[in-house]
């Protein structure tokens, strides 16, 4: 996997992945039909201590698919994320993951891949079928959204601090603390996913 190096300006084109850093370790998991760039923030901090490696997931914008015939499941996706680690030479890593990387992270621990598992608000585990029925509305109604926010159509909203809040309020406390470019790659990456 040819991962980008970390960099204050956005990347144009997707890429797979990320790595950085000495030191042990840490698998980090983006939430579904984000991509590694979700950890952009976090990066400096985390490669002080360990070796990062933050992966597109499978089906992704700028990730892998899965082998022909595997489902788009959580079960396959983890296998994926195994090969990686196998590729890699890493037996065990400290796993962070948020929403379906969260759920992510908490499967591979099952398989015992984790070292340790941080699980921000992971998905999997609702409380009824209809409270996931509820968050899979939710993302079919920003889905068509995020395509007229895409192609530059939105980037005079997106430098209004007060729309990035309001924007990204499902995702962030001080969304208007968002750089507008770091928008519109959330913005792709939710649309190419």
């Amino acid at each position: 996997m040819a991962l980008a190096a970390r960099s204050t300006t956005p990347t144009p084109a997707p890429a797979p992945g990320y790595r950085g850093g000495p030191g042990s370790p840490l698998l980090l998991l983006h939430g579904f039909a984000s991509s590694w760039r979700a950890w952009t923030p976090v990066l400096a901090p985390l490669e002080a201590e360990h070796a990062v490696l933050a992966p597109t997931l499978p089906g992704h914008c700028g990730g892998p698919g899965l082998p022909d015939g595997a489902d788009p499941t959580v079960s396959a996706i983890a296998d994926a994320l195994e090969r990686l680690l196998d590729a890699e030479k890493i037996d065990q890593a400290h796993i962070a993951g948020n929403s379906m990387g969260g759920w992510l992270a908490l499967e591979l621990a099952h398989r015992g891949r984790a070292r340790s598992v941080i699980a921000l608000s992971p998905g999997g585990v609702w409380r009824s079928q209809a409270r996931m029925a509820l968050v899979l509305a939710r993302l079919r109604i920003a889905y068509p959204v995020m395509r007229l926010l895409s192609g530059g159509r939105a980037d005079r909203l997106l430098q209004r601090p007060k729309a990035r809040r309001i924007f990204l309020r499902q995702m962030a406390v001080h969304g208007e603390r968002i750089d507008p470019a770091d928008v519109r790659m959330f913005i792709r990456d939710m649309v190419e996913c």
